[in-house]
């Protein structure tokens, strides 16, 4: 079994509503062809750091820059990829929003900022809804102990 290692971002930034939390619907391929609604992640490139992959990725998937708070956690899973089973394990970071704007590319259908209940409903995967439930709870703590933007 190949084994994938791959780095990703659980980013917020606080509106006028309070804090919102960023989500991708990935456009379907041939070897994913259903809807899904995600955590923006991707495979970390040879040489490249796990938090400086996150970073990437986010930016990539998402177009926005966020600056890393702390290591959310990591998700395990099997998957078959062109006929291979792929033992993947993903590291997730806690984001704070820096700049930019949502934006949509070849890889992502739709980019979205959407509050804690209505991005815990929206994604796909259990996996992706106990991530973002432990970055919720972990960005609470920032915000208590340190205040919004620091």
């Amino acid at each position: 079994m190949k084994q994938a290692l791959s780095a990703g971002g659980v980013a917020y930034k606080q509106d006028p509503t309070g804090i919102v939390w960023l989500l991708i619907k990935p456009r379907p391929s041939i070897d994913f062809p259903k809807e899904r609604y995600q955590l923006p992640k991707g495979l970390i490139e040879e040489g490249e750091g796990v938090a400086e992959a996150a970073l990437r990725e986010v930016k990539e998937e998402t177009g926005i820059m966020a600056t890393i708070k702390q290591k959310v956690s990591e998700s395990k899973y099997i998957y078959t990829y062109e006929g291979e089973r792929v033992f993947k394990i993903v590291s997730y970071f806690l984001m704070e929003y820096v700049s930019g704007q949502p934006t949509e590319n070849s890889e992502v259908e739709k980019v979205m900022w959407l509050s804690y209940p209505e991005a815990y409903e929206r994604l796909t995967y259990s996996s992706d809804k106990q991530i973002l439930k432990k970055a919720q709870g972990d960005s609470n703590q920032l915000l208590t102990t340190n205040g919004p933007g620091r």
